[in-house]
Parts: C-alpha cells; sequence; structure tokens
C-alpha cells in the first residue's frame, strides 16, 4: 500500500505519551503511526525536524475576534482556514 503523506522524524503526541515516530496519511486520514521503518511508502514525504506532531487535534471551543486584522473582522469561515491551516479542526 502506498500512502499520500507520510510526515517523519517528528514527536508524536498521544493521550498517554510522546514518542519519536511518524504518522501516515492517505485520502485526508491517518492511517498509521510509528517508526519511518514500519511506515507504507509515500507519494510525499515531510521531515518535520523533530518538532512536536499532535495527529487528528479537534479544537471544539473556539473564540473568533472582531479585532483579527481581516477588513470585516474574524468569522467562522476565515477562523476555521487560519485553524485549519494551523492543523487544527474546529
Amino acid at each position: 500500500m502506498k500512502v499520500d503523506l507520510n510526515i517523519i522524524n517528528s514527536k508524536v503526541f498521544l493521550s498517554t505519551d510522546i514518542i519519536e515516530a511518524g504518522v501516515s496519511i492517505n485520502d485526508g486520514k491517518i492511517v498509521a503511526i510509528g517508526k519511518e521503518t514500519s511506515l507504507p511508502q509515500a507519494e510525499k514525504i515531510i521531515n518535520a525536524e523533530s518538532n512536536l506532531l499532535i495527529p487528528g487535534v479537534i479544537d471544539g471551543h473556539a473564540h473568533l475576534s472582531e479585532k483579527s486584522g481581516y477588513p470585516n473582522g474574524e468569522d467562522f469561515t476565515s477562523g476555521s482556514v487560519a485553524a485549519a491551516v494551523g492543523g487544527v479542526t474546529l
């Protein structure tokens, strides 16, 4: 099986620990978390350079601000886009 993306060389935050590992993503879903040698081949590889990776983060409570710097303030759409770019799902 070949996946769309592997994020390697990261510190993966899990509910019980932080491990040195990578994450495989296919069709927008996490399909594997493990050592680089155990991940499937990927079309694209991102080296996380030992940065912290928090897979599947969901922010169930967000504050949006009218003073965000956007001409019309920050709304659900612009706030969601900004969160998604940062890797967080609202």
